[in-house]
């Protein structure tokens, strides 16, 4: 009977530690190419990508939601600031490139406990505890493109991966 208890126990942990993923700051106006490449128009920047890189991580606007850039980079009303960034010329690209800065890391611990007890030499019970992001670590989306001209810009809209845990009994045989 103690066998039965205490046997059978598996534990299966999965940590997902990564890095955000490549932003693109657009304009999205077809100065160049209209038809199939004009929300990727990148736009025109005062700033070197090494100072637009240490401007970017999780920070609060005065309002207190989270924002994926400096304050200093939104302007009052919630689009790109115009000293900072600007629309390219009509027929030309922006001098900023394609995927400059990357947006917040992801975090997840995944845990699975399983206990399999033997009822006849063929038959099993087995009860499966699993749990996705069971510490509930808060994962921004930011998106993979931000456009200057929108009121969002650089603001976190929603997170992914919440806390679920699933219970299950089967019988194998």
């Amino acid at each position: 009977m103690a066998g039965k208890i205490v046997g059978g126990w598996s534990l299966n942990p999965i940590i997902r530690w990564q890095t955000g993923e490549p932003i693109s700051i657009v304009s999205a106006r077809g100065t160049l190419n209209r038809a199939g490449r004009s929300p990727k128009n990148t736009v025109n920047s005062t700033l070197a990508v090494s100072d637009l890189q240490g401007k970017t991580g999780l920070f609060r606007d005065a309002q207190g939601r989270i924002i994926m850039f400096d304050p200093s980079l939104i302007g009052s009303d919630g689009r790109a600031n115009t000293q900072i960034f600007s629309n390219p010329a009509s027929g030309t690209l922006g001098t900023l490139q394609l995927a400059p800065v990357s947006g917040p890391g992801r975090f997840d611990f995944d845990l699975g406990l399983i206990k399999r007890t033997g009822i006849t030499e063929r038959v099993n019970f087995e009860f499966r505890f699993e749990a996705f992001n069971i510490l509930n670590h808060t994962n921004f989306d930011i998106g993979q493109v931000q456009n200057i001209n929108n009121n969002t810009f650089g603001r976190v809209t929603a997170t992914f991966a919440p806390r679920i845990l699933q219970f299950a009994g089967k019988i194998n045989f």
